[in-house]
């Protein structure tokens, strides 16, 4: 167990200041800590010296007090920390304690994330009949999948150069979800960099493991990335991670979510992000797909066929299926102008306006013709 000296070999000016962490870390029986950025301030630093590498290597199926902090600083990059607790006390009282603490700018619950349609797919078939686009577009476009990983294995995949990261698990895609999407986003696509970050085996997927896919896209310089993914609640970590990648020039897509609700759905529903939802074929509301206000557009997402682990083949329906198309098609506009602005995205989208008269107008954003 971590106790109160762990915070000891911090500078005198900061001491006080710790002391508050270190009285908590103490209480609550403070077990592990990981810093989210990857970048070294102090505090991890300290964090680092005091922990022994047996204390940090947490067993997936143990159960503990998982709580996200970020520190008030001054620095150019968002200080968030993941520091784990034994399960002994209610997390709500460990996050109303750090709050309390003069260094403590937020402190809220490591969140379990939803991937979007896991469970609505076809069985796994075999075929030929899968073409990508063929496209003469002069700059090569970095792509991010943040999800469940790519089978880089697959026949249609084997020959592409795939950077592969993972914050959960081993590199596959052991559901197949991320290996879909990358089908269809190079179906729209070609003249791309594809990148992965696995941050799910699709069981288990928390937000912290998605944080720190994000700030590794933020150093990566990625141009685009796909979400399809998310959750209902609303939290400052992840809008903060978002704000930050934004802030290097990348385009954010996400998926509306699956729940036939016009609750607001994250990340999709945040300021600036491309939020996606679902069509069916004959252009109106995909039953499951959320629908509101906060929707900038809306595509097919019924039935598309892509790429299964194995190199195999599978139909998906949902939001993840309409992101990742959008995804592509901004890829290729990005690929003939690389400074596109959101009112060039949404010309663009609005001359592929598809006109439907339902009871979703103005809650689906603008519809886009496949």
């Amino acid at each position: 167990i971590v106790g109160v000296g762990i915070f000891q070999a911090l500078e005198d000016t900061q001491s006080k200041k710790f002391d508050e962490i270190s009285s908590i870390a103490a209480k609550y029986k403070l077990v592990g800590f990981e810093n989210i950025s990857g970048q070294q301030s102090l505090l991890s630093k300290s964090f680092s010296k005091n922990l022994t590498a047996s204390t940090l290597n947490i067993e997936l199926n143990e159960s503990y007090n998982e709580v996200i902090v970020k520190l008030k600083s001054t620095l150019n990059y968002p200080e968030l920390y993941i520091l784990k607790f034994a399960d002994d006390y209610p997390i709500q009282a460990i996050q109303k304690d750090l709050n309390k603490t003069a260094l403590v700018e937020f402190a809220e619950k490591n969140e379990f994330i939803a991937l979007e349609n896991i469970g609505s797919q076809a069985s796994s078939i075999t075929s030929q009949d899968f073409s990508k686009i063929e496209s003469n577009a002069a700059n090569q476009i970095k792509v991010a999948i943040i999800d469940s990983g790519i089978d880089v294995n697959h026949t249609e995949l084997k020959d592409l150069k795939i950077k592969l990261k993972t914050f959960r698990g081993g590199l596959s895609d052991e559901v197949g979800h991320g290996t879909h999407l990358a089908g269809i986003i190079l179906k729209e696509a070609d003249n791309i960099e594809l990148y992965s970050y696995k941050f799910t085996n699709g069981k288990v997927g928390k937000l912290g493991d998605l944080l720190k896919a994000i700030f590794a896209a933020s150093k990566d310089d990625i141009n685009i990335v796909n979400f399809s993914l998310g959750l209902p609640v609303n939290t400052e970590s992840l809008r903060i991670a978002i704000e930050y990648l934004q802030k290097q020039g990348t385009l954010v897509v996400a998926a509306a979510g699956n729940q036939n609700s016009d609750k607001e759905f994250y990340p999709a529903a945040l300021p600036g992000v491309i939020g996606v939802a679902g069509l069916d074929d004959s252009g109106k509301k995909l039953t499951q797909s959320n629908y509101g206000a906060w929707i900038d557009y809306s595509i097919d997402g019924q039935d598309w066929y892509s790429l299964a682990p194995e190199s195999k083949y599978k139909y998906l329906t949902g939001t993840s299926q309409s992101a990742a198309v959008i995804t592509g098609k901004l890829a290729n506009l990005m690929a003939n102008d690389s400074n596109l602005s959101q009112e060039d995205i949404y010309n663009y989208f609005l001359e592929q306006r598809l006109e439907v008269d339902d009871n979703f107008n103005n809650l689906l954003g603008v519809r886009v013709r496949p």
